[in-house]
């Protein structure tokens, strides 16, 4: 039996004992944690580090199911616990940089997408990829980011624009935009998503044969309409 990976920093993790993941959509990050049974990586300098996850379903992985950054870190006398989101953390949140678009330096004409490589680019991947960008797209109708005015950071920037954007093909069932991250071989790629209707083929399939312990959800009674 191939036992999940956890890898900090390009080194694997021998004590690594359990973990949990968390990929809550809509323009949420995704987020893992995970027990290390090793109270001596409490003195290792894990901040900010970077951390890759292999299910390892059957076989050695290729590409991780996770791949991010060490955000907080809780030691015990006997375990260490890492929590991690993965790499939009750069572009949101209390650690990313703010983008001031006035007048005189905006992003008018720019698409959403356009907009996220250029800054993507200028700053976080300035001496290192951080961010790939191989597969980011823009939605079909594009939404110029002209007028635009603020102090933000640039994912709330694209998250608010993309609100814009819905396709309205089924009145009954509209679809949003989204922006969410694509796990590949080197990077993890900032991408466009729009919604799935439930009835289509599912992004991720997991079961008991996965390595999963245990699972629950919540069965919702069909809407009706008179």
């Amino acid at each position: 039996m191939i036992l999940p990976i956890l890898v900090v920093d390009g080194i694997e993790v021998k004590e690594f004992k359990s973990f949990s993941l968390s990929f809550p959509g809509s323009n949420q990050l995704n987020k893992l944690t995970a027990s290390i049974t090793n109270p001596d990586y409490d003195n290792a300098s894990l901040f900010g580090k970077e951390v890759e996850l292999y299910l390892n379903a059957g076989s050695i992985d290729t590409v991780p199911i996770f791949r991010g950054v060490i955000k907080t870190l809780s030691p015990t006398d006997k375990n260490v616990s890492i929590s991690c989101l993965d790499v939009r953390t750069f572009i949101t949140g209390k650690d990313s940089q703010k983008i001031n678009v006035t007048d005189g330096d905006n992003y008018d004409g720019f698409s959403v997408a356009q907009f996220l490589r250029k800054v993507i680019s200028e700053t976080v991947n300035k001496d290192k990829i951080r961010i790939g960008l191989g597969m980011l797209r823009d939605t079909n109708n594009l939404l110029p980011l002209t007028g635009y005015r603020g102090n933000e950071a640039p994912f709330d920037i694209a998250k608010n624009k993309l609100d814009d954007a819905i396709d309205i093909a089924d009145l009954n069932n509209p679809l949003f935009y989204m922006l969410d991250i694509e796990e590949g071989a080197n990077n993890s790629h900032i991408v466009i998503k729009k919604q799935k209707y439930l009835s289509e083929s599912s992004s991720l399939k997991l079961s008991t044969r996965d390595g999963i312990l245990k699972y629950s959800y919540k069965r919702r009674p069909i809407p009706s309409k008179v």
